[in-house]
């Protein structure tokens, strides 16, 4: 008779409550990596693990020693790459750093330069990504995703009339794929290890899922049953959990069911 595989402890660490630590990621070896209220932690897989500060500006972002606040943080499968958004407040950006971006100063509009920072915790490499601005009083804001090994970014990007989506390869610091939507509330976007982009949009009477595949023409749009949250975009499949229902569905890419249980 086979015998089932058992869980090995490898240790337990006693924390403070004060510290309010959120895990965003458990690497693939072992290490474990939180979000408080003072930065980005790691405790490594080891008998003896100790909190690690895995990046100083991360830390100085939370803690408000830094110009501006932090916003979304990201670790790979690997907790090797990490990307983090710096929301900096127009009046604390230079004129200069204004028309490096191509942006102006808005008649009584607030602007909020949102940056996305790759970070290698390996070669301890940072790379800066062109900020977006973005006026707080309107309701399309900025998003961005990171591809489970860190090897793709997707920026969205609210203009005038349309959002402009990029996917970059972080690997060569170049854009593979550039493409238009039109404006519309979005709850966040998706980038799998294949380069497939995925847009939850929100809209009122419009809740859509939207991918867009890396060749810059193929695109799919369905809509999942109401109350959905997405849990995985896949190779080839979409994974949704309907928490009302206590049913979790699968879709292909063009929104055929593929499970549903």
């Amino acid at each position: 008779m086979e015998q089932a595989n058992e869980a090995t402890l490898v240790y337990t660490r006693a924390v403070e409550e004060a510290n309010d630590l959120q895990l965003i990621r458990v690497g693939n070896q072992g290490d474990l990596f939180f979000m408080s209220k003072k930065g980005l932690f790691r405790l490594r897989n080891d008998r003896n693990p100790q909190f690690e500060i895995v990046n100083p500006t991360i830390c100085s972002l939370a803690v408000g020693e830094e110009t501006g606040r932090l916003g979304k943080v990201s670790v790979d499968s690997d907790g090797r790459e990490i990307c983090y958004e710096v929301i900096t407040p127009e009046g604390g950006l230079k004129d200069r750093f204004f028309k490096l971006l191509g942006g102006k100063k808005s008649s009584g509009e607030s602007l909020l330069a949102h940056q996305v920072v790759h970070f290698n915790v390996t070669s301890n490499r940072g790379l800066n990504f062109p900020a977006a601005l973005v006026e707080t009083r309107r309701e399309y804001t900025f998003h961005w995703g990171m591809s489970p090994t860190g090897r793709f970014l997707v920026l969205a990007r609210p203009e005038k009339k349309t959002y402009n989506l990029q996917l970059i390869d972080v690997n060569d610091e170049s854009i593979i794929a550039d493409f238009q939507m039109s404006l519309a509330v979005i709850n966040d976007v998706w980038v799998n290890d294949a380069g497939v982009v995925m847009v939850d949009v929100r809209q009122v009477g419009e809740e859509k899922l939207i991918i867009a595949l890396p060749d810059n023409k193929t695109r799919h749009s369905f809509t999942p049953p109401p109350t959905y949250r997405v849990l995985n975009l896949g190779p080839l499949h979409v994974t949704v959990l309907l928490e009302s229902q206590r049913r979790l569905m699968i879709f292909d890419y063009p929104g055929n069911i593929v499970a549903d249980v």
